[in-house]
């Protein structure tokens, strides 16, 4: 049985936690998805248990959930910048789980059990909250909005060491009149040496707004993410969405791995994606594992930015 816990608890109970070194062990955590009886007449998806990095955000939780339960636990998630001067809320929202989707009523909450068995909704996102031990539990839950209340949380400072930031060349083209007549797009992009190349796309949308939205679909861990739509174009019609590394000395090459798997490693590499005809690169049928995430700017999703989850 779950135990609620009100704000200043669940801040001390996380504040042993307050630095941490970054290491690499293994921890084991509990993952299930819930359905409040008033939103929905579905069954509770597990618990399964899921092996991750000790400090993971529950985002990567949820997606190694895919992996390990397969399409019961496929997802979509909506990324926006943060839409005031205090810089929140912003980041990911989740849109649906297993089919569900959130509606003016209903919507996806995550909420975190602790070994002690206290159970609450922190007052951060997915991709903010980390899992700093054993034994956690990850739950999310689609409920109505009036049943929902957040607990004020402190969260570990994570020493990575000395971080680096390099500046990356982002370009959006359509060199084939055959697929699109619209004008290319070209922005420098702040980043942390080493990040993916899913973070230059991010970081382009908070920075420079609506036309460098995205919408990506994830195969699992072995293919992926297949970018859907870029700019507002989608892959149809033997067109479709391909990218490109350039080097600093301004020779270039097709990428051979996906954007969440190469990392940029220094200043001046560039990131480039050009809409051409090509054969697709997808699977033939989406695996049983995909995950649909879709990176939205504000003038989007402020309407519904009260009716999500959010998790930056």
């Amino acid at each position: 049985m779950a135990v609620a816990v009100n704000s200043s608890m669940a801040c001390l109970l996380l504040l042993i936690f307050s630095h941490a070194t970054v290491v690499h062990s293994q921890v084991d955590v509990s993952y299930s998805v819930e359905f409040s009886n008033e939103c929905s007449d579905k069954d509770t998806l597990g618990p399964i248990t899921i092996s991750t990095p000790i400090y993971s955000t529950v985002l990567e939780v949820l997606q190694l959930s895919v992996d390990t339960g397969g399409r019961s636990y496929r997802f979509s998630a909506s990324y926006f910048e943060p839409f005031d001067d205090n810089g929140g809320p912003g980041g990911y929202f989740i849109d649906a789980i297993n089919g569900t989707t959130s509606d003016d009523t209903c919507s996806w909450f995550f909420y975190i059990r602790l070994p002690s068995g206290i159970e609450f909704k922190p007052n951060i996102g997915v991709s903010l909250f980390r899992i700093t031990g054993e034994d956690f539990g990850v739950i999310m839950r689609f409920e109505s909005f009036q049943n929902v209340e957040e607990q004020n949380v402190t969260q570990p400072v994570i020493d990575e060491g000395t971080i680096r930031l390099i500046t990356t060349n982002y370009m959006i083209e359509f060199p084939d009149s055959q697929c699109s007549d619209k004008s290319s797009l070209s922005e420098q992009v702040t980043i942390r040496a080493n990040s993916p190349a899913q973070y230059v796309m991010q970081n382009a949308a908070d920075q420079f707004g609506s036309s460098y939205r995205f919408s990506a679909t994830y195969f699992g861990s072995e293919l992926g993410y297949f970018i859907n739509t870029l700019n507002g174009v989608s892959s149809e019609n033997n067109c479709f969405w391909i990218y490109f590394i350039g080097l600093p000395d301004g020779s270039e090459s097709k990428a051979t791995l996906g954007i969440s798997s190469y990392r940029v490693p220094a200043d001046d590499y560039s990131i480039i994606w050009r809409f051409m005809q090509t054969e697709p690169e997808e699977p033939s049928e989406m695996p049983d594992n995909a995950i649909v995430l879709q990176l939205l700017t504000l003038p989007s999703i402020f309407a519904v930015s009260m009716l999500v989850a959010y998790l930056f």
